[in-house]
């Protein structure tokens, strides 16, 4: 495999993700903070267009002021007996100076 497909996969492996950033700047230290987010879907059923509700519920903890830990579940998966869980952590790499922007990685 050339070097070029072996840098674009792994660049694509940390750069592509299937849920949406659940904090993007690190929580300060023992922040807590917890959301509820709702959407999903449109799915066509005959000549109607609905929306297919997904309900999630999320809760993050500072660890200390550049790192959060956090977890999430998806409520409607786990109402219907499918329980979907995610955990993670969000750590700050670089922090905002003048007008470079601050980095963080989840």
């Amino acid at each position: 495999m050339k070097k070029s497909k072996k840098l674009f996969i792994i660049l694509t492996l940390f750069i592509a993700s299937c849920a949406p950033s659940r904090f993007v700047k690190p929580l300060g230290k023992k922040q807590q903070a917890a959301s509820l987010s709702i959407g999903g879907p449109l799915v066509q059923i005959e000549n109607y267009t609905i929306p297919i509700p997904f309900l999630a519920a999320n809760y993050g903890y500072g660890i200390d002021s550049t790192l959060t830990g956090f977890a999430g579940l998806n409520v409607t998966s786990a109402l219907f007996g499918d329980v979907q869980i995610e955990l993670g952590i969000t750590k700050q790499l670089f922090k905002q100076h003048t007008y470079l922007p601050a980095i963080s990685i989840t």
